[in-house]
């Protein structure tokens, strides 16, 4: 190929190029050199940048190749891929090479629809705000390739008979606002779908029904894809083990659950379109009759969602029996199902399982490429929050992106809350779990790793408590205790110093918390309940370690912070903590309040309000026992003093969000500014005014900004511009938008000769001025003595100074008088006689001669 010659001189160009022409992405615009480029560039831009930059026009046939370029490697990359992964040994390995080799296919499908960046960011775009204006949230990992249309969900009841000693952590169904929001207006009118409860005991109910006997199947039919995907988690919290099966292409019933066992169909989930789209006419009867074959003995069990978008009848089955868990008002407390019109309950409560998630005794590989969520998931569900812990801390350790995944993965699949507090209480003890787990795994110097385990557990729990109700008032009414909830306080402060700042604004939003206690005031609480705090750590540092005994001392000084100067009850304690629950292993609440101090006994408590104790007989049995109150909380304060260093007052806290804390000090002052500039111009609005007359009536704008902290912008002008809504500026000229009701205040600025910061608020220049004054009323003028009347005022104010003697005053009235009589043509001195540059020399003193008189200071010209 021959080389480009120069578009200037012809000569062999080099690797100079026009930018206009690079800009362009031409061929040509080579130059030998930015000399040639120079001289020669007006020419170059009439020939060929007449309208400045012109995208290069690139036929059909080259576009036609270049995407067959990028299809073939596409598909020489997935030839690739797939030649990498090994035969599959055995079934489920087959399963999971054909899921990577659909997923690859989807990736590539998506490219190929989105070949342009700035489409694929639209896209993205308009994706992201229909999901927040539907308000949908799917605390679950949703399937691969699912859609609406997809196929069914199969499950089958664990087979692992071992009980755990564990129990459950949920023991009702929550009675708080759900997760999720249907997409569908249901028959009843659109209202809340609970699926956080519905899909819990639909699937305990499953569960119970294909246990009970054998060759017994169940058909779940959900409203959407979201639903669908509540009720599959729920399964695995119910102890069900699942085999998801996707398709893309819409099939029979039959072809859909084929491949697997009849043992295998025991549970089918599937949306309510997958249903009407493979067999319309049949409806539910067609998904029943392929759950089991011929040989078996057709027992099947339909069981219906709330979500449904038409009435659950019209699905119903003549030869299976129903279930249909409707919304709203027909579900009482239990979320137990109520036919219209009946008084009594069509259906009993259903025991928990006591069995533990199969996926639990199989060895879990953290290091493998796939992993499964199942593990950590099941424990966050039953309660069992220390082991999950632990495994999410191990596989941390393997690998910390993983690591995240999986606990954001278990965080939000947590079906195990009784309630919204209670949901939000599970979140704070398992991230005091992880900031324990963090410090003992931590190997980085640095005070603030992002990668950290505290900082990755502040991330993941403040995503699924943002999807929670925020705790507000209501709550507290709800759960009718009169302190706030105590054991957040605690939590927040706990994990103060190791995660984000933001995450404990968001989180202290979420909890209702508006004051986050600090380290330093709990560190101060120890020295002063030094007592308290010594009982507590040499009870609960043996059997729970360093850590624990830690936060029971927090949350000590917390219940003493929440409850000081009233008393309040024990109960109301046990119910702001969840005591029984989140702080079950500090043991008694009785006990844990005694300890610290915080309880006194049954007759203290006598004593303290007003009864005496002489005259009462009591028994060697009665005095060895002790006998807490256990309706009353009493303070220290209140209480009787049993050390007067038990009183500390209330604990240093700050305000949230701290993240914009200077923020917030920045607007304060600009606001407090734009007061004060308004206050000092005139009222009315139809007077405009200079620049400069503003300024004349603030003062000097580096001294005004001074006043606010230094938050103002540089020059007045700019700080105008800031705020149109106040002023119109056109030019030099500033009107007032709006007149004002105050009349004007004019600021003092004009002190200078008294003091240097004249618009300073202290009281330093106003005690110089005072003095200067005071020293000018004191000063004894010469005219006042030359009548007799002035001659003894004058004599009344030298006798009036501190140390002035009657002698000594009339001793300097008569040399005042004197100079005043004889002093008469005395002149001062002109100073524009002085000759520039010249010095005279002091007299020398000779001495005996006395003092030297007439010696001029100045050489006369």
């Amino acid at each position: 190929m021959a080389e480009p010659s120069c578009a200037g001189c012809g000569k062999p160009a080099g690797e100079f190029q026009c930018p206009l022409c690079q800009a362009a992405e031409l061929d040509g615009g080579f130059f030998c050199g930015q000399e040639c480029f120079a001289k020669n560039f007006v020419e170059h831009r009439n020939a060929i940048h007449k309208s400045g930059t012109v995208k290069a026009k690139r036929s059909r046939a080259e576009k036609a190749r270049e995407a067959e370029d990028a299809n073939r490697e596409k598909r020489e990359k997935r030839k690739k891929a797939l030649e990498g992964i090994q035969r599959p040994s055995s079934a489920a390995e087959a399963d999971a090479a054909a899921a990577d080799a659909t997923a690859a296919e989807i990736l590539d499908d998506a490219e190929e629809a989105f070949s342009d960046e700035e489409e694929q960011v639209a896209y993205k775009a308009a994706l992201d705000k229909e999901l927040a204006k539907r308000k949908e949230l799917a605390p679950w990992p949703v399937w691969p390739g699912a859609d609406v249309t997809g196929g069914a969900i199969a499950f089958t009841p664990s087979e692992n008979k071992a009980e755990v000693k564990a129990p459950y952590a949920v023991i009702e169904s929550p009675v708080g606002s759900s997760w999720t929001r249907s997409d569908v207006p249901t028959p009843e009118g659109d209202v809340e779908a609970r699926l956080h409860s519905t899909a819990l005991f639909a699937m305990q109910t499953a569960a119970n029904w294909v246990s009970s006997q054998p060759h017994r199947t169940c058909v779940v039919v959900t409203g959407s894809a979201t639903s669908c995907h509540a009720a599959a988690w729920a399964a695995r919290c119910r102890s069900i083990q699942c085999v998801p099966v996707c398709s893309d292409d819409v099939e029979a019933p039959e072809e859909v659950l084929k491949p697997f066992t009849p043992a295998q169909r025991a549970i089918v989930i599937v949306s309510y379109p997958a249903l009407g789209a493979t067999d319309p006419t049949a409806r539910v009867s067609a998904w029943l009759g392929a759950c089991h074959t011929t040989a078996q003995k057709a027992s099947p069990l339909l069981i219906t969602l709330p979500d449904l978008p038409v009435p659950a009848e019209d699905i119903q089955s003549l030869s299976a029996p129903s279930i249909f868990l409707r919304p709203g008002a027909a579900c009482d407390s239990k979320f137990l199902l109520q036919a219209p019109g009946a008084k009594k309950k069509v259906l009993p409560p259903f025991p928990v399982l006591d069995k533990e998630p199969a996926l639990v005794a199989k060895d879990f590989e953290p290091v493998e490429a796939r992993y499964s969520p199942e593990v950590s998931a099941a424990l966050v569900a039953r309660g069992d929050l220390l082991h999950a812990v632990n495994v999410i801390a191990r596989v941390y350790t393997h690998n910390k992106t993983v690591g995240e995944d999986l606990l954001r993965a278990a965080v939000m699949a947590d079906w195990g809350s009784d309630s919204v507090v209670h949901a939000h209480h599970r979140l704070a003890v398992l991230l005091r779990l992880l900031c324990d787990a963090s410090v003992k795994l931590s190997t980085s110097t640095k005070v603030k790793d992002q990668m950290s385990l505290a900082y990755i557990a502040g991330r993941c729990v403040v995503r699924a408590a943002k999807h929670l109700a925020p705790l507000d008032e209501s709550h507290e009414k709800a759960m009718k205790s009169p302190c706030p909830f105590i054991y957040l306080d605690a939590t927040l402060a706990y994990c103060f110093s190791r995660v984000q700042k933001a995450a404990v604004d968001e989180l202290a939003e979420c909890w209702g918390i508006h004051r986050i206690g600090v380290v330093g005031s709990f560190t101060h609480a120890d020295r002063l309940r030094a007592v308290a705090v010594h009982r507590l750590r040499s009870a609960h540092m043996p059997k729970l370690g360093v850590m624990q005994a830690s936060f029971a001392v927090m949350l000590h000084h917390c219940i003493a912070d929440a409850c000081i100067r009233h008393t309040v009850n024990v109960a109301d304690i046990r119910a702001a903590t969840l005591w029984d629950w989140a702080c079950a292993p500090y043991g008694d609440l009785a006990t844990f309040l005694a300890a610290a101090q915080l309880v006194h006994k049954a007759s203290d408590m006598t004593s303290a309000s007003g009864y005496t104790r002489e005259g009462v007989k009591t028994t060697r049995s009665q005095r060895n026992k002790k006998t807490y109150s256990d309706v009353s909380f009493v303070s220290e304060v209140t209480a009787v003093q049993q050390h007067p260093t038990q009183s500390c007052g209330k604990l240093k806290r700050l305000k949230w969000p701290l993240m914009a804390a200077r923020q917030r000090r920045r607007d304060l002052m600009r606001r407090a500014a734009l007061e004060e500039l308004l206050s000092a111009l005139p009222s009315s609005n139809n007077v405009p005014m200079y620049l400069g007359n503003i300024g004349n009536l603030i003062g000097k704008w580096t001294t005004f900004n001074s006043r606010f902290g230094g938050y103002l912008p540089a020059s007045l002008l700019a700080f105008l511009e800031e705020h149109p809504e106040e002023f119109r500026i056109v030019g030099n000229i500033v009107t007032r938008v709006k007149a004002s009701k105050t009349p004007q205040i004019k600021i003092r600025f004009d002190e200078d000769e008294y003091h240097g910061n004249s618009d300073s608020d202290s009281d330093g220049g106003r005690r110089k001025r005072n003095r200067a004054e005071e020293a000018k009323k004191k000063k004894i003028s010469l005219k006042e003595i030359r009548t007799r009347r002035g001659l003894q005022a004058a004599e009344k104010k030298l006798l009036a100074q501190k140390g002035m003697t009657k002698r000594a005053a009339k001793g300097k009235l008569k040399s005042l008088r004197n100079k005043a009589r004889f002093n008469r043509n005395q002149k001062k001195l002109d100073t524009s006689a002085r000759v520039p540059g010249y010095n005279k020399p002091k007299a020398k003193a000779i001495k005996g001669r006395g003092r030297k008189a007439n010696i001029r200071t100045t050489k006369r010209q």
